[in-house]
């Protein structure tokens, strides 16, 4: 099936932020029933800071920059922020042993490690192999990295929509190396734009611009992940869950408007 430039998420994204710029798009609880709400444009102007300091990094065309974490707003902002970059996000499972994270890292040729929320930090990063540059996103454990609010506040967004074709590649997803060495899948743009397309048909989730979407399962996951293509894809808005997944808090947050 052919797709269009114009017919890839990061277009999709460019729309919204035009069309629908003070809608809400994530919703991210911080405890104590606390949350931070981020409209398209909120959204899409840390996305193009992002761009705009890994372009400043100089990394060749194309280069793997790495994501670790739970689901959070940032994660998505981060993962938009790669493309626009026109570099390829690898996320890492938030529950890997640190050999694992190594051999992903390594593999990989990652360039760079965003740090998003973790429980296992202290183990995990000593997988991180030495001189590595990391970025600690919001909610990330302490001593994970230069701090973003630090990097977004001295960070002008890039001003330009840059687009990606078909075929670049969006995505290495590694598997978590339980039958032997983690294994990766590419993706590119244009499978990420088929795997949404189906996600969003009504004998799948039926999502539209009017959905509130709370995805539980982690974005390292096959289903988690899908919504990170899926939810720009329709414009649907999301709820990322806060550090705590037990059934209390889960219920605190269907309270954000959740649909789906």
């Amino acid at each position: 099936m052919d797709i269009r430039t114009d017919e890839l998420l990061l277009a999709k994204a460019y729309h919204w932020e035009a069309t629908t710029p003070d809608r809400i798009f994530l919703t991210q609880p911080t405890g104590g029933g606390e949350a931070v709400d981020y409209t398209w444009r909120e959204t899409m102007t840390e996305a193009r800071k992002v761009a705009a300091h890994l372009r400043s990094l100089n990394f060749p065309p194309k280069s793997q920059i790495a994501l670790m974490g739970k689901n959070s707003a940032h994660w998505i902002i981060t993962d938009l922020g790669i493309w626009m970059a026109g570099h390829v996000t690898v996320p890492l499972y938030p529950t890997l042993a640190a050999n694992t994270v190594r051999q992903i890292l390594e593999h990989s040729e990652s360039k760079i490690l965003f740090v998003g929320k973790l429980d296992d930090w202290e183990q995990m990063k000593a997988g991180v192999p030495d001189g590595m540059a990391m970025i600690s996103l919001p909610l990330a454990p302490p001593e994970s990295g230069i701090e973003w609010e630090k990097i977004s506040g001295e960070t002008e967004p890039i001003a330009d929509n840059p687009h990606r074709e078909p075929d670049d590649m969006a995505t290495i997803v590694y598997t978590s190396g339980t039958t032997g060495e983690p294994k990766g899948a590419v993706y590119s743009h244009r499978s990420n734009v088929l795997h949404a397309m189906v996600m969003i048909q009504p004998d799948m989730l039926d999502l539209s611009c009017t959905d509130v979407l709370m995805p539980v399962v982690p974005m390292f996951h096959a289903n988690g992940w899908s919504t990170a293509f899926t939810a720009p894809m329709a414009g649907t808005a999301m709820v990322l869950p806060g550090r705590n997944l037990d059934p209390a808090s889960l219920y605190e947050m269907l309270g954000h408007g959740v649909t789906i």
